[in-house]
C-alpha cells in the first residue's frame, strides 16, 4: 500500500519532533486526503498522526503579493496577483521550470520559492507558524522551532 509506505516516510523519529507537509493549494483538497489515509493507517497501527502537520504555501505566497507576478485587472481596476507556483517560479527566477507539474521537480521548485521568499531558515519557521490554516499551540510552536533549529 502506496500510503503506508508514504507515513513510514514521513512519520519522525520520536526525538526529532514534527514533520511538516507543504503543498501548494493543498488545503481545498490534497490535505483532506492526506489526512483521512494517514489517519486511517494509524489508527490500524495504533499510532498518533498529530507529529505531521501540514501547511499551504498558497497562505504564504499572499504574504509576499508586492513579489508575486501581476494578472489582469479586475472589472473595478483592482490588481490580481497570480499564485501559480509554475508562474511564480518564472517571475522569481526567469527561466521556464523545465520539469513543471512532475512531483519531484514541483517539490524541488516550490522549496526554491519558499527559501528565496524567506531568505532564511528563520525567516521560513516564522512564515509556516503565522499561516492560519495552521493550528499550532505554543508546545507545537516549541516543536518546530527545534525543527528549524537543528
Amino acid at each position: 500500500m502506496a500510503w503506508l509506505q508514504i507515513l513510514e516516510f514521513i512519520k519522525p523519529n520520536p526525538n526529532d519532533g514534527k514533520n511538516i507537509l507543504v503543498t501548494h493549494n493543498g488545503r481545498r483538497f490534497d490535505h483532506k486526503i492526506m489526512h483521512f489515509y494517514l489517519d486511517q493507517i494509524c489508527q490500524q497501527k495504533n499510532e498518533a498522526c498529530d507529529d505531521i502537520l501540514t501547511v499551504d504555501s498558497l497562505d504564504i505566497f499572499k504574504q509576499f503579493k508586492p513579489m508575486m507576478p501581476l494578472g489582469t485587472k479586475t472589472a473595478k481596476g483592482k490588481q490580481r496577483y497570480i499564485f501559480g507556483e509554475e508562474q511564480v517560479y518564472l517571475h522569481l527566477f526567469h527561466p521556464k521550470p523545465e520539469f513543471s507539474h512532475e512531483a519531484l521537480y514541483d517539490c524541488i521548485y516550490l522549496l526554491r520559492i519558499l527559501l528565496h521568499l524567506a531568505t532564511s531558515k528563520e525567516k521560513l519557521l516564522q512564515l509556516v507558524i503565522s499561516i492560519k490554516s495552521l493550528p499550532l499551540s505554543p508546545p507545537e510552536i516549541a516543536e518546530v522551532e527545534k525543527y528549524f533549529s537543528s
